[in-house]
């Protein structure tokens, strides 16, 4: 993964963010929209999407 700036990270075609409240990983889509949150170990997605939510970049 490559960094994108700000604490975020990248594979081309999503952007990780480290939540640092809930020890998880906020998922969000190439154009900024939140997918969910992901399991740091397993990487699988283990909340829904916040409705709303964006990247902030």
């Amino acid at each position: 993964m490559q960094p994108a700036g700000n604490g975020v990270k990248t594979d081309g075609s999503r952007f990780y963010e480290w939540d640092y409240t809930h020890n998880d990983i906020e998922v969000y889509d190439k154009r900024g929209r939140h997918l969910g949150s992901a399991d740091p170990v397993t990487g699988d997605l283990n909340k829904p999407a916040v409705p709303g939510r964006k990247l902030n970049r």
